[in-house]
């Protein structure tokens, strides 16, 4: 049996990509808060609650759960998600009186994470102690973005990292059409912060006078959402939006269908260039014309334009340029989607990445 450690509910997009990599894993279990920000968790029999809602002041009891825990199960392995309170000092411990290995799965650079959401500087210090420690500690480092690699693991530990990307479920996110009236452009992510999607409100003004009948499609939820709203009505463009609101990921995949071209307008940040999104992903499994900012590893994972138009960062004016281009190419268009299609099912589909990682578990 392997653990899997995560400091975030079900809902959140890391916790998603642990409970992936965990499939096929005979006898898994997976310690996580059942509640937080990102929603509350389902009862699963192989999940284990050491408490209900996420708080700091509960830290002490999820330490002392989740170590008392460990030693009942006995797993071979642990596997833990980012350099974290809640995740680290359970598995270290673990590791140190048992001797066995510990995973890192160090899905991007969180010190840069923090430092685009203005955390204060002792957490952003803090996160980047522990994952000094937890590089140093583990016998096996799974990072998500060649640049984590390249400029923040040690060199002389690159022999223990594993390069494992976020993916999709190629099964599940699959090309489709459906007829429906107009343009659908699509933004698919949480709104908890909007800096990044304010560029497709100007890219909607810019538009206006060109295509007819369009509308961007927002699906997600977060506290910036009644903002966004509030932006799009002083602006004037109200007619020019749809808000899905928060969708459960299970009904994603219809949803995207729909879409006539999927954006990703990151902001380039340092925590972006560092991550490895799940909807680029989704979005190319899903066989759609993709329009996303040239930002951290893009250009490695789209081949350089070649699987979807890349635009310069935060640019109405780049990004309207090629949604346009997908409105007046849609045969071209069409064959990129197809293209990135073929990419992830060859490399960044689940199954490929779970058995990729189950073959270097069992060198361990």
């Amino acid at each position: 049996m392997i653990a899997f450690i995560t400091p975030f509910s079900e809902a959140g997009a890391s916790t998603s990509r642990l409970i992936h990599l965990s499939e096929y894993v005979e006898g898994r279990k997976l310690i996580l808060p059942k509640s937080d920000k990102y929603g509350t968790s389902e009862e699963r029999d192989w999940f284990y609650f050491p408490i209900n809602q996420k708080s700091f002041l509960l830290l002490p009891e999820w330490w002392v759960k989740c170590v008392v825990t460990l030693f009942r199960w006995k797993p071979i392995a642990v596997v833990f998600l980012k350099p974290h309170l809640f995740t680290l000092p359970p598995a270290l411990a673990y590791h140190l009186i048992t001797g066995r290995p510990i995973v890192f799965d160090c899905d991007e650079w969180d010190p840069a994470t923090l430092e685009d959401n203005d955390e204060p500087v002792w957490k952003i210090l803090l996160t980047t102690f522990l994952a000094q420690v937890a590089f140093r500690t583990s016998s096996l480092i799974v990072y998500g973005n060649h640049l984590t690699r390249d400029e923040k693991i040690p060199k002389g530990l690159h022999g223990k990292t594993l390069y494992i990307p976020n993916g999709a479920d190629t099964s599940v996110f699959k090309p489709a059409g459906d007829r429906h009236h107009g343009f659908r452009v699509m933004y698919v992510g949480m709104l908890f912060k909007i800096k990044h999607i304010l560029p497709l409100v100007e890219t909607a003004d810019k538009m206006r006078n060109s295509v007819k009948d369009f509308v961007f499609i927002v699906v997600g939820g977060g506290d910036k959402l009644e903002e966004l709203k509030s932006i799009v009505n002083k602006r004037g463009l109200r007619e020019f939006f749809a808000f899905e609101g928060m969708v459960k990921h299970d009904s994603l995949p219809e949803l995207i269908k729909t879409a006539d071209v999927l954006v990703a307008p990151f902001e380039d940040l340092p925590g972006i260039r560092y991550q490895s999104n799940v909807k680029v992903f989704e979005y190319m499994a899903s066989g759609k014309p993709i329009v996303a900012s040239r930002v951290g590893e893009l250009d490695r994972v789209l081949n350089n334009g070649e699987l979807g138009l890349l635009t310069k960062p935060g640019d109405p004016n780049s990004i309207a340029e090629a949604i346009l281009w997908v409105y007046r190419n849609r045969a071209a268009a069409g064959e990129m989607g197809a293209k990135a299609r073929e990419k992830a099912e060859e490399e960044y589909d689940w199954k490929i990445l779970i058995k990729k990682l189950r073959e270097h578990m069992k060198k361990l």
